[in-house]
């Protein structure tokens, strides 16, 4: 707005920071609201029958228990739900290795021209809790002889305003009846690390003044480092958590348990394979299993194992989107004759894989694959595939396994030494490149490894400066793309 001046400095929150975005938006919103009530800014809702420290809770849901012969015993007619039959459930990788992949087929029907998928798109898949985690929660709660009963649910007005609803389940005016149990188990995000809203809410329940005080604590500013030994640093999960507060038992009621826990969001996974028809789909999922100490218990990733548990012929909830990285455009009808390089470690294969069944299909066999693992006889996935390809000349395939010999190799190693052949296509033949994996250290070591490659092999006479920035340059035309998740 012209003329307007700053309340306050801009705060910016760092995610390396050791408490997140929390070491300092605490600080910065202290400040903020202390100038803006100075301002009149804020509309004072303290009075003398309200304790200026006691949490005000808006519910961004109506929860109402009702009848078994209620007349909202069905879900509205309006609702849309995108739900794919499961054909194939594999695992990929090697018995004997303690990290599973599994490759999961599903039939998505006929679906009309507007929603068929493309190389490089993606689907969001929507998890449910295991049953004996959805049963441990409601018994911790006390709330276990109400699993069977139908409460329905909308959303209010202050949802619209105060609630990012990511799982895509409720539109406006959009009403919903579910047992408490299907509540639990589809929408409440159980298995994930409690946010700091939920000890405010939870203090308000505890009958026991200790556990209170505790609650409170670890939901306000000066409980910040409290929270990050407590919950942060071993991954406590919301189940874990109330079980160390048994006052919440009985004390909790169920029209607030959409506001004090995480909703249980969808998971978005790569489409790894190219149908014609546009209706058979496979993802390519890594179950998340871990430990953080030997004296933890197991963290298990909610729709990762969700997906490793449904069976052949069960149904999941599912929405198509569009991904980031697109193919060479083709020229009228044939094969495109751009030759193309992907770099996918691990599951960053998965989009690769629809690339190339896409381009062979087409025609065009100028395909080149950097791919990395941890052994090649125990997570090298789509193995026989790949070979398959190779010895059709259809695809150029270098690997870097980083446990099979005693000097670590990755990737970017592999990359390096394929100086000329990587030049060569880069900068003499306009090849797109495409880089598919985990955040953090390996999209950098790619692009500084297609950098020195250039540079090594004298291309035009670039030195390594001059080599980024024609890597930067190929970003800002589409001929080098990154998709890449936490």
């Amino acid at each position: 707005m012209l003329g307007a001046s700053p309340i306050t400095e801009l705060g910016l929150g760092d995610d390396q920071h050791y408490l997140g975005v929390n070491g300092m938006f605490d600080q910065w919103s202290a400040l903020f609201f202390e100038k803006a009530e100075k301002l009149n800014l804020i509309l004072n809702l303290n009075n003398n029958n309200q304790s200026s420290n006691k949490f005000l809770i808006h519910y961004s849901f109506i929860i109402k228990k009702i009848s078994i012969d209620s007349q909202y015993q069905q879900t509205p007619a309006n609702w849309k739900q995108n739900v794919a039959k499961v054909t194939e459930n594999a695992i990929l990788t090697s018995p004997e290795y303690n990290k599973k992949v599994i490759k999961v087929s599903l039939d998505l029907g006929n679906l009309s021209p507007y929603e068929s998928f493309a190389p490089g798109d993606f689907i969001s898949v929507a998890p449910e809790n295991s049953l004996e985690s959805t049963d441990q929660f409601l018994l911790l709660l006390g709330l276990l002889d109400q699993k069977d009963c139908l409460f329905s649910i909308k959303k209010t007005s202050f949802s619209d305003v105060f609630d990012n609803d990511k799982s895509g389940i409720y539109t406006e005016n959009e009403q919903s009846v579910k047992t408490l149990f299907e509540i639990v188990r589809t929408m409440l995000d159980i298995n994930s690390i409690p946010k700091r809203l939920f000890f405010k809410y939870a203090s308000c329940f505890s009958n026991l003044e200790f556990e209170r005080e505790k609650l409170e604590e670890l939901g306000s500013p000066e409980g910040l480092d409290l929270y990050y030994s407590y919950i942060i640093v071993p991954k406590r999960t919301v189940l874990e958590t109330i079980a160390d507060f048994p006052s919440l038992c009985g004390n909790v009621p169920v029209a607030c348990l959409l506001d004090m826990f995480s909703r249980i969001y969808k998971k978005s996974y790569s489409i790894s394979n190219y149908d014609p028809d546009g209706k058979q789909v496979s993802l390519t999922v890594a179950v998340v299993s871990y430990r953080k100490n030997a004296r933890m218990p197991l963290r298990l990733g909610t729709c990762s194992n969700y997906l490793l548990g449904v069976e052949k012929g069960s149904l999941v909830t599912y929405d198509l989107h569009r991904g980031s990285m697109t193919l060479p455009p083709y020229k009228g009808y044939g094969h495109s004759s751009t030759p193309i390089i992907m770099v996918g470690p691990g599951t960053g294969l998965a989009p690769f894989m629809s690339f190339l069944q896409y381009r062979i299909l087409n025609g065009s066999y100028n395909n080149t694959l950097f791919f990395g693992c941890r052994s090649e006889t125990k997570d090298f996935i789509y193995k026989s595939d790949l070979h398959e390809l190779v010895i059709k000349s259809h695809l150029k395939l270098f690997t870097a396994f980083s446990r099979d010999s005693p000097n670590v190799v990755y990737v970017q190693n592999v990359i390096l030494e394929q100086y000329k052949l990587v030049a060569d296509l880069i900068c003499n033949k306009n090849a797109f490149v495409y880089v598919s994996g985990r955040l953090g250290q390996m999209p950098v070591d790619v692009q500084n490894a297609f950098a020195e490659a250039i540079t090594k092999a004298g291309v035009m006479g670039m030195d390594i400066t001059q080599s980024q920035n024609y890597l930067i340059a190929m970003k800002k035309t589409g001929r080098y793309q990154q998709e890449c998740w936490d």
